[in-house]
């Protein structure tokens, strides 16, 4: 069972492996018992995604930190075949980068739901 909520990514949206990954979990089951179904499906996928989404959190970390590195070396060079090479090193690392700030943006704004902010706080009865 889960430890915490389980929360659906945006960021997952585009990516292929993940669609594959909720197709399968839910062809698995017996369809005939619908509420059993859902709640075995809803817990496979979430139990997927979640491990899922750490190892790739992982490999889009390395990712972007190996295309960092890419840019830095390829800003330095002066050669002009290396500048179309940056280009689209640029690209990839700017839609990485995108994804993960989807990715905080989503999470920050369940926090700000969750906990508020300073303007938000409730009064106490003993304070009042």
């Amino acid at each position: 069972m889960w430890h915490s909520r389980f929360h659906y990514e945006q960021a997952w949206d585009d990516d292929e492996e993940c669609k594959s990954m909720v197709k399968d979990c839910w062809t698995v089951g017996r369809p005939n018992q619908l509420l059993a179904h859902l709640v075995g499906s809803f817990d496979r996928c979430g139990q997927k995604l979640a491990g899922w989404n750490q190892t790739k959190q992982k490999l889009t970390k390395q990712k972007v930190k190996n295309l960092k590195a890419q840019v830095e070396s390829l800003s330095s060079s002066t050669e002009p075949q290396n500048w179309k090479l940056l280009s689209r090193v640029e690209r990839e690392l700017n839609c990485h980068l995108a994804k993960e700030e989807a990715f905080w943006r989503q999470r920050s704004r369940a926090l700000w739901c969750k906990n508020g902010d300073q303007n938000t706080k409730v009064l106490s009865s003993a304070s009042i």
